[in-house]
């Protein structure tokens, strides 16, 4: 899963400011990362059931035991991080 984030233009759309004029800074500033994700999802429905067969037949949920269950779980692995500004460099 390749993800792509871009800072900049984040801003603008959320700002709705223009931030052309920190392309200047292009080759002053430098900031970049890489990763690889894996991303694992599931998901459980539990229905409890009923059936009223005394008169019309009617199907109704039971308050206990009814319930869905969703859970997500994200490893990031061969994490990579530079940040330059100007001569100092950070490298993780």
């Amino acid at each position: 899963l390749a993800v792509k984030l871009d800072l900049f233009e984040l801003l603008e759309n959320v700002t709705g400011l223009d931030l052309g004029f920190l392309s200047s800074f292009e080759d002053l500033i430098d900031i970049g990362g890489s990763a690889a994700l894996d991303l694992e999802a599931r998901a459980a429905l539990n229905l409890s059931l009923g059936i009223e067969l005394s008169t019309e037949p009617t199907v109704f949920l039971f308050d206990d035991g009814t319930s869905v269950e969703i859970t997500a779980k994200a490893l990031g692995t061969d994490i990579e991080f530079d940040a330059v500004l100007g001569p100092l460099g950070i490298y993780v």
